[in-house]
């Protein structure tokens, strides 16, 4: 069956954005194809599956590692298959080899369990939907990967990460750990008394009940009395109830010990009052003595005290930092030590004012600097101009002064020469002014034949410019003509290809002339007649596509015709293509396609010409240059034949 060339072309951008994710996807994959891969697709260096191909300046293509490795090696990197240099400007992503891959079916990674067979660029797709693709578990912690047919139950009844509620106190918990918070926290949960009381207890209602448990061991109500019975809260309040008297008397001794107490206190209390009151005018006398001793204090004195004194007023030590702070010296000093961190942000403030400062008229100082340089550099500029306009004066001067020497001189020649040559000149006049009305009768005449010379310029000009036009026409009317003759009107066309080995190396596209199935026809770019179906031949002697740098790939377009209107579409005529054996024996290498109806190539053409369709691998070149039994190639030229089946059609 015939490749097309435009095969995939509706799905090519979301194809080629697919192949950069199936790399990642193939990564820890095998992927085994449905028919056997073929070498074109096998990376010659690694050989691995060309899935994002690359082809370099020789024609070979590579995997894109592989690629990468060349790159990086710089200059020193061969083709492995023919040794030529690899050039990282030459190499390109060929995109025609990947859309090839990538429509070529594959079983599913995940088969012998899934039996399902896709194209290679529908597979990641496929992979999203498989049943049998395994899947990390989503339960946040939980490592297992489980195949997608058993995640949902995985997850919600085997997973030990799922989460469930208590039963109890309805809080979601992992399952892992459900069992372990419903035997040892869960509040919810009742729990027997663990002073073995028969009630079953609230776990978090266990304080509040022991507070109230009568199997739980207390001390008597009056043990701060002196009772000093312990036992079960149920025993105690029967011990407190039997036992009242006892425990009343033992309050009254309680009480009359106090009194004791309290009385011994009052008599102690009032030995140390006397004690105050000698203490007291012990201290009175001080007083009158501490009087007497700063009345005799001196000026000096004073004045030095003062200096000391806490009761003196005061400014704070930072009031120059601008702490405002104004008391008695004593309250000051305690102010100081209590806002020592205040006081230390306001000398950082000073200073890092300071410092603003002086970076300020360290940069006025620059800029003072700066315009100082510049004036010294206009003032040392307008010294040498100064220096520079002197010693030119002085030159001028100089000047001035020789050639005033000079015209002295020149005038008493001049003087001299008339006294000589004024009788001469006064006999030769007349004849000179005769020559020079000759002369000038002489330039009129030049200047008239040169006008007459530019006229003619102008006219050969134009006369240039016209046969110009008609040999332009005249070439156009050959090709023309060429065109007529050459193109073919029964479907037949023989196509002479000259300068065979240049064009190869070139890589250059070639268009036959056109031909038509009949009269009125379909026209291809091999026409086959003037008012049928036009046709024409496109040939890539260096290969194209799958064949680029390998075979002769060669295709047929549906060209608008004159008569399309009348024609009936799609084409459906059978298209043979033939590569004639110059060497006599008749072995031609023939290829016959059926048009594909559904394809857009054989509608009705919308443009000059539709997409090209046909054979990207016609040939290998070494068969078609060096075959055993034919000759392919002679005198650098080859002869294509094309035949259109024109059964079943008739002229308009």
């Amino acid at each position: 069956m015939a490749a097309e060339e435009n095969e995939c072309v509706s799905r090519q951008d979301s194809e080629l954005m697919r192949a950069w994710e199936l790399e990642a996807i193939l990564t820890n994959r095998t992927l085994r194809f449905v028919l056997r891969l073929e070498q074109q697709f096998v990376c010659p260096s690694c050989g691995g599956m060309v899935l994002n191909p690359h082809q370099t300046g020789c024609g070979h293509i590579f995997c894109a590692r592989c690629v990468r490795a060349y790159i990086k090696n710089g200059g020193s990197s061969k083709c492995p298959l023919d040794s030529i240099p690899i050039k990282s400007e030459e190499i390109f992503q060929d995109n025609c080899c990947k859309r090839e891959l990538l429509n070529l079916e594959v079983y599913c990674t995940n088969a012998p369990d899934c039996a399902q067979r896709v194209t290679l660029c529908n597979l990641q797709g496929h992979l999203k939907a498989c049943q049998y693709e395994r899947l990390r578990c989503s339960n946040s912690g939980c490592n297992d990967t489980v195949l997608r047919k058993n995640l949902l139950d995985h997850q919600r009844k085997v997973c030990s990460f799922r989460l469930e509620s208590c039963h109890h106190c309805r809080q979601p918990f992992l399952a892992s750990h459900l069992q372990a918070h419903q035997k040892t926290s869960c509040p919810e949960i009742q729990d027997p008394c663990p002073n073995k009381c028969p009630q079953m207890i609230r776990r978090h209602k266990l304080q509040a009940h022991a507070d109230e448990c009568l199997e739980v061991e207390t001390d008597c109500l009056y043990k701060n009395y002196g009772c000093t019975f312990r036992d079960k809260r149920g025993k105690v309040q029967v011990h407190e109830n039997t036992e009242f008297s006892s425990h009343v008397r033992l309050v009254l001794e309680s009480n009359t010990k106090l009194e004791t107490q309290v009385e011994q206190l009052q008599q102690d209390m009032l030995v140390q009052q006397g004690a105050l009151k000698d203490k007291s005018f012990v201290v009175s006398n001080l007083d009158r003595d501490i009087t007497l001793c700063d009345s005799t204090l001196t000026t000096l004195q004073l004045q030095a005290h003062a200096d000391e004194c806490l009761e003196v007023e005061t400014d704070c030590l930072y009031k120059n930092y601008g702490c405002t702070f104004r008391d008695k010296r004593g309250k000051v000093q305690v102010h100081e030590n209590t806002e020592f961190s205040s006081h230390v942000r306001l000398v950082l403030e000073s200073n890092t004012k300071l410092e603003t400062q002086v970076e300020q008229l360290q940069q006025d100082m620059l800029v003072q600097q700066g315009a100082l340089k510049d004036k010294s550099f206009v003032v040392s500029n307008l010294d040498r101009d100064i220096t520079l306009c002197d010693s030119t004066l002085t030159t001028l001067q100089r000047s001035v002064e020789e050639q005033r020497v000079r015209i002295c001189s020149v005038q008493r020649e001049l003087r001299d020469l008339r006294g000589v040559l004024g009788s001469e000149l006064s006999e030769e006049l007349p004849s000179l002014r005769a020559s020079l009305d000759s002369l000038r009768q002489q330039v009129a005449v030049t200047e008239s034949l040169r006008e007459h010379l530019g006229a003619l310029e102008q006219t050969c000009q134009r006369h240039t410019r016209l046969l110009d036009i008609h040999v332009e026409q005249l070439q156009c009317n050959e090709q023309r003509f060429h065109q007529l003759v050459s193109t073919s009107y029964d479907g037949k066309l023989i196509w002479k290809v000259r300068d065979y080995w240049h064009r190869k190396e070139a890589g250059t596209l070639l268009n036959s002339t056109p031909l038509y199935t009949s009269r009125s026809g379909y026209k291809l770019s091999v026409r086959a007649c003037r008012s049928g179906y036009k046709l024409s031949v496109r040939a890539y002697l260096g290969g194209d596509s799958s064949g680029r740098g390998t075979h002769l790939s060669l295709y047929i377009t549906i060209m608008r015709g004159d008569f399309d209107s009348l024609l009936s579409w799609p084409f459906r005529q059978n298209i043979t293509l033939t590569l004639l054996d110059q060497s006599g024996s008749r072995n031609h290498q023939s290829n016959t396609f059926t048009p594909d109806t559904n394809s857009d190539s054989f509608h009705r053409p919308t443009s000059d010409a539709n997409v090209a369709t046909g054979f990207p691998r016609f040939i290998l070149h070494g068969d078609l240059e060096a075959p055993r039994n034919a000759v392919y190639v002679r005198d650098d030229t080859l002869f294509i034949k094309v035949k259109v089946d024109t059964t079943g059609l008739e002229d308009l």
